[in-house]
């Protein structure tokens, strides 16, 4: 049997460290029982940008492509200074450099999978843990530690119920895929349950886009590893009708979604809680629809801008529109969907998984704004699964 040399060894320690001390950092900004100061969070963003510069033999040409025009994007627009544009843009480079396919070499790869796999264990537990927190009752939400009778105001052990949702609906399709290529029956069923009990979290977070996604991810992910449409279309018939079988004994938690979706009929429209967002991000296209409005940065006239310029655009593609132009979005959509066409041209297990993670990213960002937010959890986990969808072609 070949063994791993000494080298080869500490190399692969290295990796599996230093990830495991990043993946930390990043999900300090999602927890809601633990308060760390961001500036620690950014300091571990800036070594491990360092540390990637260091390891790093290439770069990829379309994501430069794509920094430099969101650079030039700042000086041609001119943002007011409350957005701090060049700051925002340095951290999300930063970001970039360690967890998208930016930079380039056997090393980084490694590094971005041994990041990927313990961001989706990881989410998995404190997915699950949220799960039994809900009837513990137990809520770290940020202004609801206890009370979470009304719809989006259960959060688990995550600062937010919009941070519970997508998490919890991520680890439901990382779940689903482990109990599909699982070999034994035991196994399957620990995993099958474990999917059910984070798909139920996404329930209790009421977070609509969050289940939606989640449903579509699963249901993308099974498509690819069954390579079988027929196949996949029996199955999803046999899955819907036991649903509908059983649907006494786990249709409680439908309520919250149910709850909030009649909250926001009753003011107009299900999806009034997003539209004046969405209105405002296209005004914000229409004023400027070849460069945007620049990078990081709203209408202070159309939309809240926060303390310290903190803004929150209410979806990651018509924010890319908005602040970046048809230029901007060309080249996002070229990065973003070349990483899902390496995955579905490659069409192992391990494509489908990222396939239907990256399906799952696609239809949230049509309700959050995460997508330039380099100190956001979900901008982090976003540009690791393109990273690693893109460095699929290099195995």
């Amino acid at each position: 049997m070949n063994q791993l040399s000494p080298d080869t060894t500490n190399h692969v320690r290295e990796v599996n460290k230093l990830a495991l001390i990043f993946v930390i950092s990043q999900f300090t900004k999602s927890f809601g029982f633990i308060s760390v100061p961001d500036m620690i969070g950014y300091a571990f963003t800036v070594m491990m940008a360092l540390v990637a510069m260091f390891k790093l033999r290439t770069f990829s040409s379309l994501m430069l492509m794509l920094i430099f025009y969101l650079g030039l994007n700042i000086i041609l627009c001119h943002p007011d200074a409350i957005f701090r544009p060049w700051l925002r843009f340095i951290l999300f480079i930063l970001l970039l450099i360690v967890v998208s396919p930016l930079a380039q070499s056997p090393y980084l790869r490694s590094f971005r999978k041994d990041m990927l796999n313990l961001t989706l264990w990881l989410a998995a537990i404190f997915s699950i843990c949220s799960f039994f927190c809900y009837f513990l009752g137990i809520n770290f939400m940020m202004g609801s530690r206890s009370e979470y009778n009304t719809a989006g105001t259960f959060a688990g052990l995550f600062n937010q119920s919009m941070m519970l949702g997508p998490i919890a609906g991520i680890s439901s399709v990382f779940l689903s895929y482990k109990a599909y290529i699982s070999h034994t029956k035991t196994t399957k069923n620990l995993y099958i349950a474990a999917s059910l009990a984070c798909l139920a979290a996404v329930f209790f977070s009421a977070s609509r886009s969050a289940l939606l996604c989640t449903l579509i991810g699963i249901g993308v992910m099974l498509l690819n590893i069954m390579r079988s449409g027929t196949r996949f279309l029996k199955f999803t018939v046999l899955i819907l009708f036991v649903a509908a079988l059983t649907l006494p004994i786990w249709g409680g938690i439908l309520d919250g979604v149910i709850q909030k979706n009649e909250a926001n009929l009753a003011k107009g429209s299900f999806l009034t809680s997003r539209e004046e967002k969405w209105n405002a991000r296209i005004s914000e296209f229409e004023s400027s629809p070849i460069i945007g409005i620049g990078f990081a940065a709203v209408d202070p006239a159309l939309d809240v801008v926060g303390l310290g310029g903190t803004i929150e655009p209410g979806s990651s593609w018509l924010a890319v529109l908005s602040m970046s132009g048809i230029i901007g979005g060309i080249l996002f959509l070229y990065v973003f969907f070349s990483g899902y066409k390496v995955c579905r041209k490659m069409r192992s297990d391990k494509d489908a998984l990222l396939s239907g993670l990256l399906t799952l990213f696609a239809v949230h960002m049509i309700a959050e704004g995460y997508v330039f937010a380099a100190g956001s959890f979900l901008c982090y986990l976003l540009w690791l699964v393109v990273g690693c969808c893109f460095d699929r072609k290099y195995e």
